[in-house]
């Protein structure tokens, strides 16, 4: 037998007889009864006898209620009102009962959560006497799993929709299953013929309508109204599309439903961030060149930040916060950011002890309709989001261990020994794989979703050794083709690596499952334990031989600033200011995100990313030719940390005080000369310095080359500069 079945076959009932007890009536008040005990799921009927004293209420009525672990509240009344003498009542709660509830909806989903339940009494009457309550007793109903289904409630979205448009279908399946995550138990499936002759196959999802509300200290997220099955589709090309729906029910009952064509107009769109086709360094959307600029937002508060850095807590307003920080960062040329899935922020599956969580297989209804928020506020600011799924974390037992709070932990119901067993336990990877489905059919539609990332510094799992890099690769290999296959959007799909490039595993990094590839760029100080400026460890990060270079995917730095536990502020304030020049002329795929989220925010040191966006503004990195160059550049104080990216008649150059980079403080460099190489081309030239703290030209001259070496001269500035050179036709 599958293993949710047994809930929608009858589950075992813990809760034992309760003794006979003498109930004062709290009248006015509602009384409530508990069951001695907790029950485990699946349908129940309650049992009591009840004896009602001379000169009770004559209004006194009695129901019978249910509840799981997070409160939520079903209940029954039994007709009529209660006269003296001895009553024995059985209310049943199955898949058929008309259940009222607050704001929340009945179904077989709602018994195979249930864990607490009793009798309560109501009357208008101030009363205090006393109601002799026996045997009260919660006992399991058989159920017969039904031969043959059907679709109810089916509701469509409109057509014609324009292309780029989500189009959705939504309905109730009779019966609901009694665990709805599990395709085993019930599978929705919508078939799509494209006018182009492609099928795509688009699974549903277990939707509950969830409402919220600003609570003051966080934000408030609850049912409201019933809830059911959703298929998201979002077409890309005009015309008509056919499409069926298939549904399919443990026990062999299946339903296909052929829906009206869905009529798609306007022009073909793609409006999702991919490898770009042409040059697989780099990221394009609808073909044109896509260079993300954004930090790292991990969730929404950082308490290391307030540890290392001295940033402020933000308050946990969930989706409300996040719709703040983005607001802010989309109005400064902010594009992109890196959220987490961790237990504390937006994690579906974790632990039945915490609020909102359900153990294996049962996911956060309320944070899942939390990441739904949170790429159409991303989207509303002109933002996207690089998801992760897993947080090294919840894989590991020695570095921020959270391996004792898994579900899938023996300690906490689960059947897995180690975290390692992550990786290679059958079961874990089913129950994996039915998270990644789950995951495609609700958000993989959303322009706003950049990317999935499978860990956040995976090498920090239990199984991170290197005698155990086969076994990661093996696992990535497998959940990033499976992620590919349910994606129908093609949403590129990477992994991340601890501390820099030099944690990167080989055997993972070459996956051809794996579009991009993630690293930190954290840095001892200069001459410390090895220490480099960020310049020149971003530089070695992209070299071709022993840096990332030569896999020819694109690289970004998802965490970085100062080392693992910050840096002085000088030294943050430069990191923060030079950090995306410097990944720009290095080759990276976008600019590096700061970990420091809080600091950035509470300090409205947005001007990075304003500059870089300015400068970037046009401009194209692609191309077969285009490259990373070393330039030499020197004043009476020194030597300066010069680099350009460069193809064919076009270079974007930076240059930048080292001393500065890896200190910060005061800088003023004057006389500096820029060495561009000894055998440049003769010809006219363009060549404009930028202020590389503000993003505005300074000056633009015109230079006529006759050929060979070419030195150019910056004017005066202070800590860094940017330049273009192009070449006039």
């Amino acid at each position: 037998m599958h293993p949710s079945l047994g809930a929608l076959l009858g589950g075992l009932i813990l809760a034992s007889v309760l003794p006979a007890v003498e109930v004062p009536l709290c009248g006015p008040l509602t009384t409530q009864v508990p069951l001695a005990g907790r029950l485990s799921g699946g349908p129940v009927v309650i049992e009591v006898r009840i004896t009602v004293p001379p000169g009770a209420p004559a209004d006194l009525g009695v129901g019978a209620w249910v509840a799981d672990k997070d409160g939520r509240w079903f209940q029954r009344f039994r007709p009529g009102t209660l006269v003296p003498g001895e009553h024995r009542l059985s209310l049943t709660f199955t898949t058929g009962d008309a259940v009222s509830a607050s704001e929340g909806a009945w179904s077989a989903a709602t018994l195979d959560g249930l864990s607490q339940g009793g009798i309560f009494f109501w009357t208008s009457t101030s009363s205090h006497v006393g109601i002799l309550v026996e045997e009260l007793v919660a006992r399991p109903v058989p159920m017969r799993f039904p031969v043959r289904g059907r679709l109810a409630d089916v509701a469509l979205d409109p057509s014609p929709v324009q292309a780029g448009t989500r189009w959705s279908v939504r309905l109730r399946p009779q019966p609901v299953p009694s665990d709805p995550y599990d395709p085993a138990l019930f599978n929705l499936e919508l078939m799509v013929d494209r006018p182009d002759g492609i099928q795509e196959k688009v699974c549903g999802f277990w939707d509950q309508p969830m409402r919220a509300w600003d609570a003051g200290d966080h934000e408030a997220v609850e049912p409201a109204g019933p809830p059911g099955f959703t298929v998201r589709y979002r077409p890309r090309i005009p015309g008509a599309h056919r499409l069926r729906l298939i549904a399919r029910w443990a026990g062999g009952a299946s339903v296909t439903a052929v829906l009206p064509d869905l009529q798609v107009g306007g022009p073909a769109w793609d409006g999702y961030l991919r490898r770009d086709a042409g040059d697989p360094r780099f990221f394009s959307r609808n073909g044109a060149f896509a260079w993300p600029v954004g930090l790292n937002l991990r969730s929404v508060t950082d308490s290391r930040g307030t540890e290392e850095i001295a940033s402020r807590p933000t308050p946990d307003r969930g989706t409300l916060a996040y719709g703040a920080y983005f607001a802010r960062l989309g109005s400064q040329g902010v594009d992109a950011a890196e959220v987490w899935m961790s237990s504390w922020n937006l994690a579906l599956e974790w632990t039945r002890a915490w609020p909102g969580f359900h153990g294996v297989g049962r996911y956060h209804e309320a944070n899942a309709w939390r990441i739904d928020r949170l790429l159409d506020l991303a989207q509303a600011n002109g933002m996207g989001i690089q998801l992760v799924l897993n947080n090294h974390g919840q894989g590991s037992d020695n570095i921020d261990r959270e391996w004792t709070l898994h579900p899938y932990n023996r300690v906490n119901g689960g059947w897995l020994e180690t975290p390692s067993e992550l990786f290679t336990d059958p079961k874990a990877k089913q129950y994996q794989e039915r998270f990644r489905r789950y995951l495609a059919a609700r958000y993989a539609d959303h322009p706003a979703l950049l990317g999935w990332k499978l860990w956040s510094e995976m090498d920090l799992t239990q199984p991170g050794k290197a005698k155990k890099r086969q076994l990661l690769a093996d696992w990535h290999r497998g959940a990033a083709e499976d992620l590919h296959l349910r994606d129908i959007y093609d949403h590129p799909v990477t992994t991340h690596w601890s501390t820099s490039y030099r944690s990167v595993f080989p055997e993972v990094a070459r996956l051809p499952e794996l579009d991009y590839l993630t690293i930190d760029a954290y840095h001892a100080p200069e001459g410390e334990n090895s220490g480099l400026i960020l310049a020149h460890l971003l530089m070695a990060g992209m070299n071709r031989g022993k840096g990332l270079g030569s896999y020819g995917k694109p690289v970004l730095v998802s965490e970085y600033g100062g080392n693992w536990d910050a840096c002085p502020e000088p030294q943050m304030l430069a990191e923060h200011a030079s950090g995306g020049f410097t990944a720009l002329v290095c080759g990276y795929a976008g600019a590096p995100m700061l970990w420091w989220y809080e600091w950035v925010d509470q300090g409205a040191r947005f001007a990075p990313y304003r500059a870089l966006k300015a400068f970037l503004k046009g401009e194209d990195l692609r191309g077969g030719e285009a490259q990373s160059i070393a330039l030499s550049a020197w004043d009476e104080q020194g030597d300066l940390w010069a680099r350009a990216w460069t193809r064919p008649g076009r270079m974007l150059g930076y240059v930048l005080d080292p001393q500065w980079q890896a200190a910060g403080g005061k800088s003023e460099r004057r006389g500096v000369h820029v060495r561009l190489g000894d055998s440049i081309a003769g010809g006219v030239m363009e060549l404009t310095w930028w202020d590389a703290d503000v993003g505005v030209s300074l000056t633009r001259s015109r230079l006529e080359h006759p050929g060979g070496p070419l030195v150019i001269r910056p004017p005066e500035f202070a800590r860094h500069l940017a330049f273009k050179l192009v070449r006039v036709e």
